[in-house]
């Protein structure tokens, strides 16, 4: 559901999948369902002058906020609490 809602937002914005294809990924051993992978990219937009002009930067992940850096501070096992122990 997540990706669909995800996707769609991106689609209607102007964004494209990158060569049309999506992976699947089991990424803990046991899981009982996939995680999806798409790679989307902005079409160029076309100016007055019907060139096309460069394409924006797709918008920043939250894993560059301040609560995704704590996260991967606490799964690296060198920096995490335990570890200092």
């Amino acid at each position: 559901p997540a990706l669909v809602r995800d996707a769609d937002a991106l689609l209607a914005s102007g964004w494209r999948v990158r060569r049309q294809r999506a992976e699947a990924h089991v990424l803990f051993l046991g899981a009982n369902h996939l995680e999806t992978l798409c790679v989307f990219e902005r079409e160029a937009p076309v100016g007055p002058d019907g060139a096309k002009q460069d394409a924006q930067e797709p918008p920043r992940s939250s894993a560059n906020s301040e609560r995704g850096q704590r996260a991967r501070r606490a799964r690296d096992p060198a920096t995490s609490p335990r570890a200092r122990r």
